[in-house]
């Protein structure tokens, strides 16, 4: 999960000129990882048994991945708004 925001700015780098349908599939697919990082995953972290001072760093971690998926998905956005045509 730390790498989380390196790895999504290296996909910016390498996708240049993505096609409309790969950017709606990964919209859809990294809403739906916000989704489960929301909800599902904080449930998983509240019922374990890592003692709370893990909790809170996987917590922390997944704030950051979070933001990093948020981030994404703006920039999948723009693309598809910026070049409708492709």
């Amino acid at each position: 999960m730390p790498e989380a925001g390196p790895y999504y700015q290296r996909a910016r780098q390498k996708l240049t000129a993505p096609a409309k349908d790969q950017c709606r599939l990964a919209l859809e697919k990294h809403i739906l990882g916000i989704a489960f990082i929301d909800s599902e995953l904080q449930e998983a972290i509240a019922k374990s048994g890592f003692q709370e001072s893990e909790k809170a760093q996987l917590r922390k971690d997944l704030h950051a991945a979070r933001l990093a998926l948020k981030e994404y998905i703006g920039w999948c956005n723009s693309q598809m708004i910026q070049s409708p045509e492709r």
